[in-house]
């Protein structure tokens, strides 16, 4: 998969998702907060397509708070590699 298409994946099933969404919640998933969030997502969606990673990534065996967590902290990290380009 390309880059983008990790990134649309990863808005189109989030990661860091509430769980009543990942059980059939019937609503559409939240928007991205920015771009890095936007690509923490799709990182996490790269790492879910790698054999030996997606089973250990998935939504139950990782509770929605560290999820969250994982995700927020892979945006913290694009922007401050963004800042400093």
């Amino acid at each position: 998969m390309t880059p983008e298409k990790h990134i649309k994946h990863g808005n189109e099933f989030p990661f860091d998702e509430s769980q009543e969404w990942w059980n059939d919640s019937g609503r559409k998933a939240s928007k991205p907060k920015d771009r890095a969030h936007s690509g923490a997502r799709g990182i996490v969606a790269a790492l879910q397509a790698r054999q030996g990673i997606k089973h250990e990534l998935s939504q139950q065996k990782i509770d929605e708070e560290t999820r969250r967590e994982i995700v927020d902290e892979l945006a913290a990290i694009i922007r401050e590699a963004s800042a400093h380009r």
